[in-house]
């Protein structure tokens, strides 16, 4: 006997009714199953083509404006046309500064030698002096030495008598001076000292001692502070306690003074060799909290004359 599969009573179709609700029952498990069955997996090329689609659509947020290769350009552009504006505009102002700032590091680390001669009117050494390319004689055309007093060498056959010799100033010192608009060398004056000192307060100052022979007070200090960044050098003029030179002194004793030298054991302290009348001796000075000066005879010829 022939085995024939069992259906179940709405596929059987012995009832109309139960036949057409199975049929119904089979056609939206077909709907269900069709997309499945009939949409094959899309390939690599479709993947990379729908990655591509989606990465560029129109509202993705834009890419930063300096990773724009057009923006970077024109920032450069503009960096470097403000650069060459700068320069343009303050190259004077700039150049201006530093050479002032180095002149007066220059004049504030200079040293020379202890026996330097800075000032000189010793009759015997005026002749070697005035041929020395480092010194400048002076003659008494324009202010004589008394007759008793005048030496024996002359300049000229004219008859202007040499009756002394200065030093020239440091080239530092003449840079500084003609950035700030001061005389570095006025006539009849022998620079004697030119470093830096500090005062009681520990400021910084940049002192200059000279001396002027033939006046009431011969020795007289420029006190000055030194510019930064911004600014000018600031020079003061300040009474220097402690003459003991005549007026007439220079024309009636010969006299040399040297080179002051700074004391590396007293920021505040200098010193420097004389000879009065060919007989040596020595000075100490010292920048006051006040910024004036005080000289100091510590021994020689004029330990009596302090007046």
């Amino acid at each position: 006997m022939r085995n024939t599969p069992h259906l179940p009573q709405w596929a059987s179709g012995s009832n109309p009714q139960h036949a057409a609700r199975g049929a119904n029952r089979m056609a939206r498990l077909g709907d269900r199953m069709t997309p499945v069955l009939t949409q094959p997996p899309p390939s690599a090329a479709e993947s990379a083509a729908a990655g591509k689609a989606s990465s560029s659509l129109p509202y993705a947020p834009a890419p930063p404006i300096l990773r724009r290769r057009w923006a970077r350009g024109v920032l450069l552009l503009l960096i470097l046309a403000g650069t060459v504006l700068a320069v343009w505009r303050w190259h004077g102002a700039v150049r201006y500064r530093l050479s002032l700032l180095q002149a007066q590091r220059q004049c504030a680390a200079g040293t020379a030698p202890a026996d330097e001669v800075r000032y000189d009117s010793v009759p015997d050494d005026l002749p070697a002096l005035g041929n020395d390319g480092n010194y400048l004689t002076g003659f008494g055309r324009w202010l004589p030495p008394p007759p008793s007093a005048r030496p024996t060498y002359t300049s000229s056959p004219s008859m202007n008598y040499a009756y002394h010799a200065k030093r020239k100033p440091p080239v530092p010192w003449v840079r500084l001076c003609g950035l700030a608009g001061w005389n570095p060398s006025p006539p009849m004056t022998a620079l004697l000292f030119l470093h830096e000192r500090r005062n009681a307060a520990g400021q910084s100052r940049l002192l200059v001692l000279t001396f002027h022979p033939g006046e009431a007070n011969p020795f007289q200090a420029q006190v000055i502070t030194p510019a930064g960044l911004w600014g000018a050098p600031d020079n003061v003029s300040v009474d220097v306690e402690g003459q003991f030179i005549g007026s007439f002194d220079a024309w009636e004793h010969p006299m040399r003074f040297y080179a002051a030298q700074p004391d590396p054991a007293d920021l505040t302290r200098f010193t420097f060799k004389y000879e009065f009348s060919g007989q040596p001796g020595n000075i100490d000075g010292r920048l006051n909290a006040d910024d004036t000066v005080t000289l100091t005879l510590r021994d020689g010829p004029l330990k009596g004359e302090l007046r």
